[in-house]
């Protein structure tokens, strides 16, 4: 039901990039992210929606090629 009603809201509003609950692909929003191998150092990072949607995507698709990946080739 929520699926579809987000469905509706995205086609009423395709001409905005918004939609009624709110969300837009073109907001910035900044995140702090920690840099690896330290615990103090961090940075601040600021995307749009649709770029966080598109790392957390790739890093995802990245993360289960790994673990459907071989261990040992010829297997």
């Amino acid at each position: 039901m929520a699926t579809a009603a987000a469905a509706y809201g995205q086609q009423a509003n395709q001409g905005t990039g918004a939609t009624q609950s709110g969300y837009d692909p073109n907001q910035v929003i900044c995140q702090r992210i920690g840099e690896t191998g330290s615990r103090l150092n961090r940075r601040r990072v600021c995307l749009t929606r649709a770029e966080w949607e598109t790392r957390r995507r790739e890093t995802k698709q990245g993360v289960d090629d790994a673990q459907n990946r071989r261990m040992w080739p010829g297997e």
